[in-house]
């Protein structure tokens, strides 16, 4: 299958279409192709288990996810490769199925990435994990520090505006879709309910995906604070979408490959272990505004 374009290499820093545009943009062919649908989307939050739930549920007796985690594709370029190439991601078992691309969330793209699924999927079921806003930014900032993309401390990085920041903002990201879809269309996690091994959320999963229980898997998947430093070479096989497919090698490979193509330098655990830092008051400020503003939005405070 051609490479997957990411939502960052798509439409981050273009002007947002509005909701009209989204039908105008899709092509034409796709309206009629064949193939499988998804079942379910996973849009977010970004840093906070969407990786977890993602390979959780590729374990599951009736489950067949897509072949691979966050195509991108109403959110980014891969738009204009048409819903026939998107429909090959998804196996043709007959069983339920889904996908999981946290940047569908986004806050620069979430208002374009909910009127492109609307169009298209209009009856889907939606699954958001809400972690902690203050440890999410903070896993957010590890995640771009890993990547060398962010090279100031956490102190000074977090600003209110940021993106580490905005992406917590979950009443902003959330009111595009609550605007199109029903609350039974909506599933809001919390994080921690859903890592824990004693929490419901797991249990939660699958009730609104109609699934038989079946006991959550154990491991939690994509903490960056115990990563190492992606490299150039390592960092342009990510930004390409390449990286995923490096999951069917050998063990072996994979573990050479990220000895050479990583580091662990000072400088990097100094950034690191900065993200425990204390949140600059304003954003902490904007966080909390936010979380009464989502209760609001829900007609109940999900962190109670």
């Amino acid at each position: 299958m051609p490479g997957l374009e990411t939502c960052e290499g798509g439409v981050r820093g273009s002007p947002l279409m509005d909701g009209r545009a989204a039908k105008e943009r899709l092509p034409a062919r796709a309206r009629s192709a064949e193939g499988r649908d998804p079942d379910f989307l996973i849009i977010g939050a970004a840093k906070a288990g969407t990786t977890s739930l993602f390979r959780w549920l590729s374990s599951v007796d009736g489950v067949d996810m897509a072949r691979q985690k966050e195509l991108h594709f109403f959110c980014g370029d891969n738009w204009k490769r048409g819903l026939e190439w998107y429909r090959t991601w998804f196996p043709p078992s007959g069983r339920l199925t889904g996908e999981a691309t946290p940047d569908y969330t986004d806050p620069m793209i979430a208002e374009l990435a909910a009127s492109r699924i609307h169009d298209v999927y209009p009856d889907i079921s939606l699954i958001f994990i809400a972690r902690d806003p203050i440890a999410r930014t903070r896993s957010h900032y590890r995640h771009q520090v890993q990547r060398g993309r962010e090279r100031s401390p956490f102190s000074v990085a977090a600003d209110p505006n940021s993106l580490y920041v905005v992406t917590s903002l979950y009443s902003r990201v959330l009111s595009p879709y609550l605007d199109r879809f029903s609350p039974s269309q909506l599933l809001i996690l919390r994080f921690d309910h859903l890592t824990d091994a004693a929490g419901s959320g797991w249990d939660s999963v699958q009730s609104f995906l109609q699934l038989p229980h079946h006991p959550r898997p154990g491991d939690v998947y994509n903490e960056s604070a115990l990563k190492r430093q992606f490299s150039r070479p390592l960092l342009w096989l990510w930004d390409a979408g390449l990286l995923p497919r490096a999951e069917s090698f050998p063990r072996w490979m994979r573990k050479l490959g990220k000895t050479v193509l990583t580091s662990d330098s000072s400088g990097y655990r100094q950034l690191m272990e900065s993200s425990h830092d204390d949140l600059p008051e304003p954003s902490r400020a904007r966080l909390s505004d936010d979380r009464r503003r989502l209760a609001d939005l829900l007609g109940r405070d999900i962190w109670a």
